[in-house]
């Protein structure tokens, strides 16, 4: 199954609409999620036909933002709360068995003076361990440093905000392969600024039980952000971008790796028993 994510940076033209629907037509994602449609909720509804999804669930724009997430009929999607900076929902495949997890998408808070409420948004959303969660959207922020490319330095209090929601809510970054960053301001030279903004954040139980998802930057020339394209199943494991981060500390990466080895048929020997 296939999930697209992307910041379209507007819809309310005939060639935005174009590149949508091309790339729908190319990924066929039975899951698409939708960042500053700059659109009203009618608007957006009509667009599921031309996209050739059954369902959708739109949030008006309000001045550049605007929301909304489709999805194809052998998907069982459940809107639980929405607002205009996110929606969260429980998925199930009806072509498969399992028990549903559970989907936010996020559009964080572009201005800086309001960015916590991006982050106490996330802290309320947080589910049981027991629970499959997966976040997904624009984040509006970088991880790290690492994740910047021209600009001033990103080191701020932003950023370690967001490091600590992540580490709070136990989650990881799935990476990503392709382009190192998800947004550009496309001006020329040293006034060229790119950052990682969008990105895929699963919980342990979801990522535990989907091994092999895979997160993809494709380009797409209309908007300043890349497409963000997740597969929830693969052939094979692939090699990460250097965008993959364990958001946690030492011994919270040391359960990670066990877990996914035991899933995977390992046997994985305790300190104790190293002494022979």
């Amino acid at each position: 199954m296939t999930l697209l994510c992307w910041n379209s940076r507007g819809l309310g033209n005939p060639r935005g609409v174009r590149v949508l629907v091309a790339l729908v037509k190319e990924e066929d994602p039975k899951v698409l999620f939708l960042q500053e449609t700059r659109l009203h909720e009618k608007a957006m509804e009509r667009l599921k036909y031309g996209l050739g999804f059954d369902n959708c669930l739109a949030v008006s724009s309000v001045r550049r933002s605007g929301i909304a997430i489709y999805w194809k009929k052998e998907i069982n999607v459940v809107i639980k709360n929405f607002l205009r900076s996110h929606i969260h929902a429980s998925i199930i495949d009806t072509n498969a068995e399992g028990e549903p997890w559970f989907i936010t998408g996020v559009y964080g808070q572009p201005e800086a003076h309001r960015r916590h409420k991006t982050w106490d948004l996330i802290r309320s959303l947080k589910m049981p361990r027991d629970k499959r969660w997966l976040l997904m959207g624009d984040f509006n922020k970088v991880f790290s440093s690492h994740e910047k490319s021209g600009g001033k330095d990103n080191t701020d209090k932003h950023m370690q905000d967001f490091r600590a929601v992540v580490d709070e809510c136990e989650l990881l970054d799935l990476g990503f392969q392709d382009i190192s960053f998800t947004w550009c301001n496309k001006r020329e030279a040293d006034q060229c600024i790119s950052e990682r903004f969008d990105r895929c954040l699963p919980n342990l139980k979801w990522k535990a039980l989907v091994p092999m998802a895979n997160v993809i930057h494709g380009n797409v020339a209309y908007s300043d952000h890349v497409l963000i394209k997740l597969q929830l199943q693969n052939d094979s494991f692939q090699r990460r971008g250097k965008g993959y981060l364990v958001l946690r500390q030492c011994g919270w990466w040391i359960k990670v790796v066990k877990w996914l080895l035991r899933m995977h048929g390992w046997v994985v020997l305790e300190k104790e028993h190293w002494r022979g």
